[in-house]
């Protein structure tokens, strides 16, 4: 079947955008969302036309119902939702308890209860059969991250890849497949933005192929899943250059 419409959390910057970008391209229209509404505005001007944008905070449930209100209201139906929206900030056992717990639990607020609000509201109205569900986890799920400090982020997205296997169990009977994709190294990003060459170095180095992936590389992926992998659920796709393998 074709696919004409998509929904992107987060898709004001870095992965997301690119996301957007990918899927607009392939001939969808595109609503992005997200917290800040000038980035918003910008990311519509970037993807082109037909890309829409509407303020949401993933982590809250009554933002979350009102988004989506706002997106069936604009596509009437849902053919993708990309749940990409998240956070991630440094959490180390030295740190003093008083300044792990926020960050760590609006890292699950964000990173694990957002793409279950998001996908509880627009369940009813995602295309059945033939409807895609993708979830963005990351290689530290596997891993713990390249260096100390990523116990909020890691456990979070070890959540997030749990949800989508759960997700793809709950939707299977409609039709509608349900993945995730397992960034490794991205440049080009808010998160990976503060990233020192020291460490950027060290992920060079054991990475296979030896270099870090961009947002293109993660949304040739989602455009994937979005479209010929049809029969792929319950998958997540590491897109990481061998940093870890299957």
């Amino acid at each position: 079947m074709a696919r004409s419409t998509a929904l992107v959390t987060g898709g004001n910057s870095g992965i997301g955008l690119g996301i957007a970008r990918r899927l607009a391209a392939d001939g969808l229209k595109v609503v992005v969302t997200g917290r800040r509404e000038d980035a918003l505005t910008r990311a519509v001007t970037d993807i082109g036309e037909g890309a829409t944008w509407i303020a949401c905070d993933v982590s809250s449930k009554d933002s979350v119902a009102r988004m989506a209100g706002e997106a069936v209201d604009r596509l009437g139906q849902i053919d993708v939702l990309v749940n990409n929206a998240g956070v991630m900030g440094t959490t180390r056992l030295d740190q003093p308890l008083s300044e792990i717990e926020p960050i760590w639990d609006e890292h699950f607020a964000v990173n694990v209860k957002g793409p279950l609000l998001v996908t509880h509201a627009l369940a009813p109205h995602i295309t059945a059969p033939g409807g895609r569900v993708i979830v963005l986890s990351s290689v530290v799920a596997r891993t713990g991250g390249s260096v100390p400090g990523m116990l909020a982020y890691s456990a979070s997205k070890a959540g997030a890849t749990g949800l989508t296997l759960a997700l793809a169990r709950e939707l299977a009977p409609r039709g509608i497949t349900v993945n995730g994709v397992a960034p490794g190294m991205i440049e080009d990003t808010g998160m990976t933005g503060a990233f020192d060459e020291e460490r950027k170095a060290k992920i060079r180095a054991v990475v296979p192929l030896g270099k870090p992936g961009l947002p293109q590389d993660i949304a040739a992926a989602v455009s994937w899943l979005a479209g010929d992998g049809g029969y792929v659920t319950g998958a997540i796709i590491p897109v990481n250059g061998g940093w870890v393998f299957g």
